[in-house]
């Protein structure tokens, strides 16, 4: 079965804007240099054009070119990536984004959607690193009294009392 991937209208008007920027040589790059200045791998960058988030040029051998606003489009991608944003988010926001300046509460709405979903995970993680903190000190705590019982063992006989050694 063949499958053909359209780039949905906001992505190509943003592939249109981006043809400026990609008519100096000195401001396009080919998808092994767009790979090595973002620490992403040509498959990744090939999977999130498939997904609509990148819309490269492409020359007349079908090689693409990526331009300024397709490396920062990445950087955002990133970003996004590193606090759990799921693609589709990252995608909505793009494709609204290349929509122009009338969009600019709905992409607020997504980024503070997903300010709210970092906030109440940095909140749980606080509350995991306190109770990690609190085992942490009883272990301290454990550890010194271990130390003690160890050195004062050194030279010291310990008797146990009645009571202990039938328990």
């Amino acid at each position: 079965m063949t499958t053909t991937t359209l780039a949905s209208p906001p992505v190509a008007a943003a592939a249109a804007a981006n043809d400026e920027a990609h008519t100096s040589p000195l401001l396009s790059m080919t998808i092994g240099q767009m790979s090595r200045a973002t620490g992403l791998s040509a498959d990744t960058l090939r999977y999130y054009e498939r997904l609509s988030l990148l819309a490269p040029r492409r020359d007349t051998g079908r090689r693409r070119h990526y331009g300024p606003q397709d490396l920062l489009a990445l950087r955002f991608v990133a970003k996004m990536r590193a606090t759990d944003m799921p693609l589709a988010g990252i995608r909505d926001y793009l494709a609204l984004s290349a929509e122009g300046d009338h969009t600019a509460e709905a992409r607020r709405a997504l980024l503070a959607a997903h300010g709210e979903r970092i906030r109440a995970r940095l909140r749980a993680s606080a509350e995991a690193l306190e109770l990690i903190e609190y085992k942490l000190q009883h272990f301290d705590e454990l550890s010194r009294k271990m130390a003690i019982v160890t050195a004062g063992g050194a030279g010291c006989t310990v008797r146990r009392q009645p009571a202990e050694a039938a328990a």
